[in-house]
């Protein structure tokens, strides 16, 4: 779980150790494999506030929508829905 939750995209292809030590640092190209293995479109993650625009790592155009905004319920809600998700699991509920 320790890996899963601290590791971290790289620009690089290909994995390196962790510079924090914990997990490791992985590539657009190990990127891309999980999401076609797993047959998903994005990896959306985030435990550091950007003041800018979000990093986007797999060559593709991001997405801007959402991005530095607070949001309810209702959003919490409509999102849930819209993908058939049950539930959004956060930080401190790990």
């Amino acid at each position: 779980m320790c890996e899963l939750l601290w590791s971290d995209p790289q620009h690089m292809s290909g994995r390196a150790p962790s510079k924090r030590g914990v997990g490791c640092q992985f590539g657009p190209d190990v990127t891309a494999a999980f999401l076609a293995k797993n047959k998903l479109d994005y990896i959306i993650r985030s435990h550091e506030l950007l003041w800018s625009d979000p990093q986007h790592m797999s060559g593709r155009a991001p997405s801007k929508r959402g991005v530095g905004c607070q949001f309810g319920p209702d959003v919490t809600a409509a999102f849930l829905a819209k993908h058939m998700l049950d539930y959004i699991i956060r930080s401190h509920e790990v």
